[in-house]
C-alpha cells in the first residue's frame, strides 16, 4: 500500500455481528507528542492451526450463533426471540429449559391467532 502512495490511518473499527466483518469508523487524530503515542514492539507469530483450535475451545458460544441456535432449538418466531432478548429474559429461559423443565401449554389454550387454539361453539 505505502509503495503504491497510500497512506496508513489509525480509526476506529464498528464491528458487525451478523457478517463477523468490520466497517471503517471516525479516523483518529495523530498523538501531539512522542511521549504520548508508545509504540508496542510487535513479534510476528504463525499459530497452528490445532493451537487456534485449542484456544478457541474453551470460549463461550458467540451471542448471535446463540440466539439462533435457541430460535432453532425453540421454534420461536423473529418476534418471539425478539421479545425474550429485549425483556433480558433468554438466560433465564434458557436455563429453566436446561434444568430439564417441560414447556407449559398456555392457560387460554394458545393466542386468538394462533392455528392451534382449539374452537369452542362460543368463537364458532
Amino acid at each position: 500500500m505505502l509503495a503504491a502512495g497510500g497512506t496508513v490511518f489509525q480509526e476506529t473499527r464498528h464491528f458487525e455481528e451478523a457478517s463477523g466483518t468490520t466497517r471503517a469508523g471516525r479516523r483518529r487524530r495523530p498523538p501531539r507528542t512522542t511521549a504520548t503515542s508508545r509504540s508496542p514492539t510487535w513479534f510476528p507469530i504463525a499459530p497452528s492451526r490445532d493451537w487456534v483450535a485449542a484456544l478457541a475451545r474453551p470460549l463461550p458460544e458467540m451471542p448471535w450463533e446463540r440466539r439462533k441456535r435457541i430460535q432453532d432449538e425453540w421454534s420461536l418466531s423473529d418476534l418471539e426471540l425478539r421479545d425474550l432478548v429485549n425483556a433480558g429474559a433468554i438466560d433465564l429461559v434458557a436455563a429453566t429449559a436446561d434444568a430439564g423443565v417441560p414447556p407449559a401449554e398456555p392457560a387460554h389454550g394458545g393466542c386468538p391467532t394462533c392455528p392451534s387454539r382449539p374452537t369452542t361453539a362460543a368463537s364458532s
